[in-house]
Formats: structure tokens, C-alpha cells, sequence
């Protein structure tokens, strides 16, 4: 195992082997990508899988293209630093990133999953978007999604996305996720299948239309907004008596809403200038 540090200040392919303190990065190798060095755009290896990875904080350049990702896998840990100024375009090669921390200067840094397995995300800081159909996002700590980051789902047909603490999921477009769990400030989902929401603080949104969920609210807010579609809960249940849930006219809940003492109460159904609606 040795330390690839990408050097070039011009030339973005890394199959250069001038390019690369060491030369081209080989199995279970580690690479560094220092601050004031060029872009990578070509030339990674989605059949190489690297142990760890960093992009230095000050690192003002971009990984990958919309067209031809950034692909290495990694069986450590690929850490993101880098700046506002800088775009990155991944994938998890032919194996998958066992660990991803995103941790960017500002909020501002954006960083788009294109395709593969990511385990053990850690997003700190920026926007992260990801299409890929075998995307798992999930931390034991629940701590993968902290203050000033965001995350869209933008697709994506097997997608695991658990642990959730931070201020913002962005759920958009044909997504799959099993589990939500969020602690704090506020999660949006729109149109997704969603397998179960345990809610422990903040509130959540809720607007998905596809498929029929379990929410478990210990604290906190869900409002479950009115608009033209319908959906379908399957069961809430309030485990603490300061749990809420509002639930508008176009919901159904299957199994009613019950309570911390096992009461199944009747549905709230609120028109338009409620207080739900201000949630």
C-alpha cells in the first residue's frame, strides 16, 4: 500500500502517470488531492479499489463530470473537503465507498452520487444529490446528515436511507427508502415510497404518495400536507404525549392514530388556513 498524491497543475487525466506523486494509484492504495491542484475530469479506474481518500480543505478544483464520474471505490474511507467553488461527480466503481465523509468549507459545495453503494455517510456540510439505484446511506450514529447540509433523492429504485440528523431532506423524484429516522429540524418528502419514519424531534412534511409507511412520532411534528393527491398512512403511533400529528383530508390512515395509552383516535381532517397547514 503506498500514497498517491495527484500533483498536476494543468493536465486533468489520471491515468497519467506524471500526473501522481508515485505514479497511477493501484489497488489498495490511499491518494491525497491537495489544495491547488488541477481538476480531475478522466482517467480513473472504476475497477480500482483504493483503502482511504482525501480532498484537502482550500482544494478549489472539481472530481469527475455529469458524463465521466469520478469512479474509484473505496474500502476505507474517502473524506471531502475542498470548497465552495468545487463540483464533484461519483460513483463507487465496480465495488463500493465504504465510508464517505463530506465535510466541505461552506454549504455551498455540491457533490452528485451517480451510481454505486455508499455506506457509513457522513454529510457535514453542502448539497449532495444522488440518482444512483443502489445508493445506501445509513450511520450508526445517526449523525449522517448534520447542520448547513442537504440531500435530494433525485432517484433511484433500492435506495436504504437511514439514521437521518440535520436540518433538510430533500426528497424528490422516484426514490425508494425503507427507514427515515430524523432527530431534529425539519425533513420534506415528496413523491417516494417510504417503508417506515420514527420521528424523535422537529417535524417532518410529509407528502409522499407511494406506498404505505409505519411513523412512530416520540417527538415532534408530522404534517401530513393537503394537496390534490391522495396517500395512504399505514399506521401512526404517538409513543409520548407531546407527539403530534395533523393529518389533511386527502389522507387515509389504514389503522388509525394511536396513542401513548393504545387509544385509536379519529383522523384530524383540516381545511385550507388550519393550523397543520402552518407546520
Amino acid at each position: 500500500m503506498a500514497l498517491k498524491t495527484w500533483i498536476s497543475q494543468a493536465s486533468q487525466d489520471a491515468s497519467v502517470a506524471g500526473n501522481w506523486n508515485g505514479g497511477v494509484p493501484v489497488g489498495g492504495d490511499d491518494i491525497l488531492i491537495p489544495a491547488g491542484t488541477a481538476s480531475i475530469t478522466s482517467g480513473t479506474d472504476p475497477a480500482v479499489t483504493l483503502v482511504n481518500g482525501e480532498v484537502q480543505d482550500g482544494y478549489t478544483g472539481s472530481l469527475g463530470t455529469p458524463a465521466d464520474a469520478f469512479d474509484y471505490a473505496f474500502s476505507g474511507v474517502f473524506s471531502i473537503y475542498g470548497s465552495p467553488q468545487s463540483k464533484y461527480w461519483l460513483t463507487a466503481g465496480t465495488a463500493n465507498v465504504a465510508g464517505l465523509y463530506i465535510n466541505p468549507a461552506t454549504s455551498q459545495a455540491e457533490i452528485t452520487l451517480l451510481a454505486g453503494l455508499f455506506v457509513n455517510t457522513v454529510i457535514k456540510a453542502g448539497t449532495v444529490r444522488t440518482s444512483a439505484t443502489h445508493t445506501l446511506l445509513e450511520n450508526a450514529a445517526r449523525n449522517n446528515l448534520q447542520q448547513n447540509s442537504s440531500l435530494e433523492l433525485l432517484g433511484g429504485t433500492t435506495t436504504l436511507l437511514r439514521n437521518i440528523a440535520g436540518n433538510l431532506l430533500a426528497q424528490t423524484t422516484g426514490a425508494v427508502i425503507t427507514t427515515l429516522d430524523v432527530l431534529n429540524h425539519f425533513a420534506l418528502i415528496t413523491a417516494a415510497s417510504l417503508g417506515a419514519i420514527n420521528l424523535y424531534g422537529g417535524k417532518i412534511d410529509y407528502r409522499t404518495v407511494v406506498g404505505t409507511p409505519v411513523i412512530n412520532i416520540y417527538a415532534g411534528f408530522l404534517a401530513a400536507a393537503q394537496d390534490s393527491q391522495a396517500k395512504t398512512i399505514n399506521k401512526i403511533i404517538l409513543h409520548t404525549e407531546a407527539a403530534k400529528a395533523l393529518v389533511g383530508p386527502t389522507v387515509t390512515v389504514t389503522n388509525g392514530i394511536v396513542d401513548p395509552l393504545g387509544v385509536v383516535r379519529s383522523i384530524y381532517s383540516g381545511s385550507s388556513g388550519d393550523s397543520f397547514s402552518g407546520l
